[in-house]
């Protein structure tokens, strides 16, 4: 990967990168939903392995999303109330940034979000663009309990637009290719770490 801050690869091959890491936290992801929540779910490779799990639970909960992908998924279950948050698509994306979306979540109280990120490095989470990182703190805002879904290639380079601090989200879940140094720095900012096996 070019150690550009704007650099992503395209959806197909991001879907691709960490394969099992991103499996494996989608799954630790989903294991924390109970039945009867409110959940946004980022527009993520990672995140939306957590989706695809939640739909296969088949258990009441009320979702809401800026993915198109992410939400044909969750609109499987007919269990699951899916809100499909409005915007304009990113070129070559599945992905809904700006309004109405944007506004819309100021007017949400969730119970959760999972939140994918590009990057979280030196103790703060970062982004590709300003729009992605604008729907991503409005997303962080409106949820009672954030939830990172990060695998450990994440934690490299940082990416162009902050999106907030560690300590501004409850747990992050990556795997255990994390290094000590930024193990060291999440518990510092009080952030619950939930690592995932890859053995």
């Amino acid at each position: 990967e070019p150690q550009r801050t704007t650099f992503e690869p395209e959806r197909e091959i991001g879907a691709h990168v960490a394969r099992s890491a991103k499996l494996a936290i989608g799954m630790r992801a989903a294991a924390l939903i109970e039945p009867g929540q409110s959940v946004i779910f980022d527009s993520s490779s990672t995140v939306l392995e957590a989706a695809k799990v939640i739909a296969e639970r088949d258990v009441p909960l009320t979702v809401c999303t800026n993915d198109l992908a992410t939400a044909t998924v969750l609109a499987r279950s007919d269990r699951l109330q899916v809100v499909v948050l409005g915007g304009t698509t990113r070129r070559g994306s599945l992905t809904m940034i700006g309004d109405p979306g944007l506004s819309f979540l100021h007017r949400l109280h969730a119970d959760v979000a999972f939140i994918g990120i590009h990057s979280l490095v030196g103790g703060r989470l970062s982004e590709t663009s300003i729009d992605l990182a604008a729907m991503k703190q409005r997303m962080i805002a409106s949820a009672a309990r954030t939830i990172v879904l990060a695998d450990s290639s994440k934690f490299r380079h940082p990416a162009f637009c902050d999106v907030c601090s560690a300590g501004d989200v409850h747990t992050i879940i990556t795997d255990s290719g994390i290094g000590a140094a930024d193990r060291e720095r999440l518990a510092e900012a009080g952030v619950e770490l939930l690592i995932t096996d890859l053995a």
